[in-house]
């Protein structure tokens, strides 16, 4: 298929208990992005980020400028939300108020 899948795991694990929130979550996040998209594995539990990019007809030249963006922006992705995947990996209880915090977008200096 000429194309290379990239993966990003945290080194969390998901309790089961937190899974459905965990699930919620990432849906809301899965709209926001434009490239690759976050899951966690049933099999697992571990949270991780994923893309895919199509490599057909790429000269060998233009591969390694296009791996290098790929890995860029899943770790950009990855240390972007990494708080509210350890928050869903550490909280024993959450409810939709500390879950709607742990998702919201925050920007500024300090």
């Amino acid at each position: 298929m000429s194309a290379l899948q990239f993966c990003c795991q945290y080194d969390l694990v998901i309790p089961a208990t937190n899974r459905d929130a965990a699930c919620r979550a990432m849906v809301n996040l899965n709209e926001s992005l434009w490239m690759g998209h976050f899951d966690i594995p049933q099999q697992t539990s571990i949270p991780s980020f994923r893309q895919t990019c199509l490599f057909r007809g790429a000269n060998k030249s233009d591969s390694s400028e296009h791996i290098e963006d790929l890995v860029d922006i899943s770790l950009a992705q990855c240390e972007r939300y990494y708080p509210l995947f350890q928050f869903l990996a550490r909280t024993e209880q959450i409810d939709e108020q500390n879950l709607s915090l742990a998702v919201m977008e925050t920007v500024g200096e300090s």
